[in-house]
């Protein structure tokens, strides 16, 4: 009975709850949805960094693996100089473009592979040689210019991303010194550094 009665109360207690009462539900809403907001906005912040850097590395294990099949099939085409140093199967002409001589349709004639940077991206194109035989020294038109690499660096030049072209230097069995042919470089992109051998091969044929 005692609670009959009390229910009885409660529901004929028809008094509201006060402004201060409200105002303070509304800014306890305001300050749950504002956390939650905050989680979420760093969740996905977090989530689109993760997925860039995903595609960039993506993107420079793909230019990386590309350009490390074409620099261990060159070789030798001609005997062309950059100044007193011989060009060899890999170079940088004019201070902008990384070459490559590599067999790139099996035909035993050298193309002209050309890399060099353009609005902070690098750049790939392709030229096939004139000549019949060694030494291929007369190269056609150029293909469309293929974007490799995005989001490069403010600034850099050619060889900022490729650098150290060296001959491999060894001792004979006499203990003579003597240098092959074959060239190594360094290729420094996104703090990725990668070392590239040419082949022993001395020259096309």
């Amino acid at each position: 009975m005692w609670g009959v009665i009390n229910l009885k109360k409660l529901l004929l207690n028809k008094k509201g709850i006060t402004l201060v009462e409200l105002l303070l539900v509304v800014s306890l809403i305001g300050v749950v949805l504002l956390i939650i907001y905050n989680i979420y906005f760093i969740s996905m912040k977090n989530y689109r960094t993760t997925e860039d850097d995903v595609e960039i590395n993506r993107e420079i294990r793909c230019f990386l693996i590309k350009i490390q099949k074409e620099v261990a099939q060159a070789r030798k085409a001609n005997e062309n100089k950059i100044g007193e140093i011989e060009e060899g199967p890999i170079f940088i002409r004019n201070n902008k473009y990384f070459c490559i001589y590599v067999d790139l349709d099996n035909d035993g004639k050298p193309e002209l592979v050309q890399y060099y940077i353009e609005d902070d991206t690098i750049k790939r194109r392709q030229s096939k040689t004139k000549d019949k035989e060694y030494p291929y020294v007369d190269y056609g038109n150029y293909s469309k210019p293929e974007t490799v690499l995005t989001n490069l660096d403010k600034n850099l030049e050619i060889d900022d991303i490729f650098i150290d072209i060296d001959k491999i230097e060894k001792e004979s069995s006499v203990g003579q010194e003597h240098i092959e042919t074959r060239k190594c470089v360094t290729i420094k992109v996104k703090g990725n550094d990668c070392y590239l051998f040419t082949k022993s091969k001395v020259e096309f044929e």
